[in-house]
């Protein structure tokens, strides 16, 4: 099957679009040269209109200086629809769809601008004359969506190694960004409206941008995860889950069960959030400039690029998984998991779970290991070298403001590579045997704790920033704890700032590492990853950074 990139040709020359006279525009092109008029959302009548082209946006240049000429973003276009019935004769009606801002507030609408393509002449036309002009618009309509393509791959980061199903001519014809996907709908996810929301809010925006799909409604557990492992995935363009986190952990897990794992890891997997978590979109909004909402999500999936999503494996004795979000220990699970049962009241669970874990204040004792992440701004306190160590060891990397120094540092951390627990899938460079102790290189903290959180992402919530500073596919843990010694009036403050960010309160202590093990002491308790409940022992992960590929609006201008 030949890779595609979906980029359009420089050199394809585009019917119907004409340079402009004037020369100070040399960018915009005149759209189509038969008669137009418009109407906007607002009107109630149509206004006679020129309209133009750039490489970014579409002009609306009407006669009527009460309206004046509009742009209209090409990244913001969803699809052009033509209809066979026109409100005037001999004429055709095209409905452009796209989403945009109104001035009242910083939300996105879904908005409709009608075009009425007319015969030049004014007089009763042949279907020879009449088919003709149909061909003109159609013919428009695909160089729009060509420009359209040519705009989202330039705009935004589109990183997809993936392979795309072989297109047949008439579909690319009648649609240069069409697509096909597996949709995965969780009906238990939130407030149980999964189902609904697809049906009502996502197939009319799917309809009009030419998105053909799949659906699969999960009836169990692990049900995503079979159905990914058996599917064939090289018939679809991308993955798209209706759900909260636990769906996308199902999904990847599905993906790296399979025997092709090193290709199809690299599919797009787009979000769109209906259940409580939903940290992955929150992290891309929020990267993408873009507010939290449905239709900014189902942006992404249908006019988005494709970024980089990091995966990371899990080891516990007996056990491998693999995530892309957060692990909790502590409060953090507690509440994840015991507000289960207040799902029917949606992201307020979450909050009366927090109250009641706060009024109980459950201690943990345990020990996290970790190799530092080599960043600027990485704030580690209380550590201590391995007691592994010999005190000659120890001598010898010596000890400064709590860090290590050793200029092998590199060569012990992968020493033992070849015996790490790879099993099918990457090879892990830091971990070692769970059987084993570590090398000096590591550190550790140890102690009481209320809580710990293990990001790859900014949020855990779209209302909880757990990790602030963290980037999506860096590959970076950002670990946030709070110590046994927190009183319950601090973790009440901690709350009132999730929005904000935990790690920004005295209470909490943060560091950034490239691997971890934790040791937990306490028992019983509960270890979640990505929202889903795992073995309660020791623990041990390693980032592989940016392998995955979720669909996002990042733009281009924001790489650093």
């Amino acid at each position: 099957m030949a890779e595609s990139t979906g980029l359009v040709d420089s050199n394809v020359t585009l019917v119907g679009i004409t340079p402009l006279e004037d020369d100070s525009a040399d960018t915009v092109h005149k759209a189509i040269d038969v008669p137009q008029e418009v109407k906007f959302p607002e009107q109630k009548f149509f206004t006679a209109v020129n309209l133009y082209h750039s490489d970014e946006y579409i002009v609306f240049q009407t006669k009527n200086k009460k309206i004046g000429p509009r742009k209209l973003l090409l990244e913001d276009l969803l699809g052009v629809i033509i209809r066979s019935v026109s409100p005037q004769p001999n004429s055709i009606l095209a409905e452009v769809h796209h989403v945009a801002f109104k001035n009242s507030d910083s939300r996105r609408r879904h908005e409709r601008i009608e075009i009425i393509f007319s015969n030049p002449e004014q007089k009763e036309v042949q279907d020879k004359e009449e088919a003709s002009l149909l061909k003109k618009v159609k013919q428009w309509r695909i160089d729009l969506l060509q420009l359209c393509d040519k705009c989202i791959k330039k705009t935004f980061i589109y990183d997809c190694p993936w392979l795309h199903k072989k297109r047949e001519a008439t579909d690319m014809e009648a649609n240069p960004l069409a697509k096909y996907y597996l949709v995965f709908i969780n009906p238990c996810s939130g407030k149980g409206q999964s189902e609904k929301m697809f049906k009502e809010e996502i197939l009319p925006l799917f309809d009009v941008a030419g998105i053909s799909y799949n659906t699969v409604v999960t009836e169990r557990q692990g049900h995503a995860s079979d159905v990914v492992r058996s599917y064939d995935l090289y018939t679809i363009d991308g993955i798209v889950i209706l759900s909260g986190d636990g769906l996308l952990y199902e999904v990847v897990n599905g993906l790296m069960g399979r025997a092709d794992w090193e290709r199809v890891i690299h599919i797009p997997i787009g979000i769109l959030p209906t259940g409580s978590g939903n940290a992955i979109c929150a992290s891309t909004l929020f990267e993408s400039g873009e507010s939290f909402s449905l239709l900014n999500s189902a942006l992404q999936v249908i006019r988005g690029g494709v970024g980089p999503m990091d995966l990371a494996v899990a080891y516990t004795p007996g056990n491998k998984y693999y995530f892309n979000l957060l692990i909790g220990w502590g409060l953090i699970s507690d509440v994840d998991i015991e507000s289960e049962k207040w799902r029917s009241i949606g992201e307020k669970r979450f909050v009366l779970g927090g109250l009641m874990a706060i009024a109980r204040k459950k201690i943990y004792q345990g020990r996290l290991w970790y190799i530092p992440a080599e960043e600027a701004g990485t704030k580690i306190v209380n550590t201590r070298v391995s007691p592994y160590t010999t005190e000659d060891e120890n001598s010898e990397l010596g000890t400064e403001n709590g860090s290590t120094k050793d200029k092998d540092q590199d060569k012990n951390e992968i020493k033992g590579a070849e015996e790490n627990k790879t099993l099918d899938g990457p090879k892990t460079m830091y971990l070692q045997d769970l059987s084993k102790p570590l090398p000096g290189c590591w550190k550790f903290v140890d102690g009481e704790f209320l809580l710990m959180a293990i990001s790859l992402v900014p949020y855990a919530a779209h209302n909880f920033k757990v990790a602030p500073t963290a980037q999506v596919g860096k590959g970076i843990f950002h670990i946030s704890y709070v110590p046994g010694s927190a009183n319950r009036t601090q973790l009440i403050g901690m709350m009132l700032k999730m929005s904000d960010g935990i790690i920004d309160h005295p209470a909490c202590i943060s560091l950034k590492a490239k691997a971890f093990r934790l040791e937990p002491i306490t028992t019983p308790g509960l270890l979640t990853l990505d929202g889903e409940v795992i073995d309660y022992n020791t623990l041990q992960c390693e980032p592989f950074p940016g392998l995955c590929r979720v669909m996002t609006r990042k733009r281009q201008s924001s790489i650093t």
